[in-house]
C-alpha cells in the first residue's frame, strides 16, 4: 500500500525475489569497491566502452538484440529514435572512454587537510552505498549507470524500461560484464534487474537496503516510486520526471552529507 497516495501495488513473489537478489549483490560489491584502486577503475572504463566499440563495429548480438527491441516498439506504436540511436554511439563510446580515463574516481576525495608538527588529519566524503535507479529510456542509459557506480565505488542496481530491456541486457553480458572481470571489480558492482515488469522498480525501491533511489521517466511513475522509496526508509532520493496532470514534475530528497552531481 503507498500511504500517500492508498494506491495497492502488487509484487508478485518472483520480481521481489529477484529485486532482494540484486538489492544484495550491489551490497556485497559495495563492501569490497573500497578496497579497489583507482587504476582498476580507470581500466573498468576503457574496456568497458572498448568492449562497446568493438561489438557494434563487428555487429553481433548486441546489435541483434538492438534491433529486436526497435522492431517490438514499432510494432506497438512506441517512440524508437533515441532507442535506433544506439547504433551510432561508437564516437561517443570512444570520447566517453577517453574523459573518463582522464578523470580521477569520485569516491573519497579529500574534502580538508589540517597540518600539524609530525602529522596530519583528512577529512574524505564516504561513497553512500548501494544504489537502486530506475531509469526509462535507450539502452546507453546502461554506461551511465556503470559510471556512477565504479566511478563513486558504489553498488548499483538498476532497472530500465522493457522497450530498451533486451539491448541492456545484451549490453551487460557482452560488454558490462567482461571489463568488470577483466578489471578485477566485483561483479555486483552494477547489477541490471533483469525483469520488463513495472513491479520491480517498486520490489527494488521498497528494499530498505537501498541508501539512495534515483527515478527518472513520466511524472506519475517518479512520483509514485519516490512515495514508496520514503516509506521503505531509503535515505536519500532522487527523483525527476516528466510533468503529468497532479503529479510534481521534480522531487528531491535531503542528500546532505553526499557528493551530488
Amino acid at each position: 500500500m503507498v500511504q500517500e497516495t492508498g494506491e495497492l501495488l502488487h509484487v508478485t513473489a518472483e520480481v521481489h525475489a529477484l529485486a532482494k537478489a540484486a538489492v544484495g549483490e550491489a551490497a556485497g560489491a559495495f563492501a569490497q569497491m573500497a578496497k579497489i584502486s583507482d587504476a582498476a577503475i580507470t581500466a573498468f572504463f576503457a574496456d568497458f566502452a572498448q568492449c562497446l566499440a568493438v561489438r557494434r563495429q563487428l555487429g553481433g548480438p548486441i546489435a541483434e538484440a538492438n534491433a529486436a527491441d526497435v522492431e517490438s516498439a514499432r510494432e506497438r506504436g512506441r517512440p524508437t529514435g533515441r532507442l535506433a540511436g544506439h547504433r551510432q554511439d561508437a564516437r561517443r563510446d570512444d570520447r566517453w572512454a577517453a574523459r573518463m580515463a582522464r578523470r580521477p574516481t569520485l569516491a573519497g576525495p579529500v574534502v580538508e587537510q589540517i597540518e600539524h608538527r609530525g602529522w596530519s588529519v583528512e577529512q574524505l566524503t564516504r561513497a553512500a552505498g548501494g544504489g537502486g535507479v530506475r531509469i526509462r529510456g535507450p539502452a546507453e542509459r546502461v554506461r551511465r549507470c556503470s559510471r556512477g557506480a565504479a566511478g563513486r565505488q558504489h553498488g548499483l542496481v538498476f532497472r530500465i524500461g522493457s522497450d530498451a530491456l533486451g539491448t541492456a541486457q545484451a549490453m551487460v553480458s557482452h560488454a558490462l560484464a567482461p571489463a568488470l572481470a577483466a578489471a578485477g571489480l566485483p561483479a555486483g558492482a552494477c547489477v541490471l534487474l533483469e525483469s520488463p515488469e513495472r513491479a520491480a522498480g517498486w520490489a527494488l525501491f521498497s528494499d530498505p537496503r537501498l541508501a539512495l533511489a534515483v527515478a527518472r521517466g513520466s511524472g506519475r511513475a517518479v512520483a509514485q516510486l519516490g512515495a514508496v522509496a520514503r516509506q521503505a526508509g531509503v535515505r536519500r532520493s532522487s527523483l525527476h520526471g516528466t510533468a503529468a496532470p497532479g503529479w510534481c514534475a521534480t522531487g528531491r530528497a535531503d542528500t546532505s552529507g553526499s557528493p551530488r552531481r
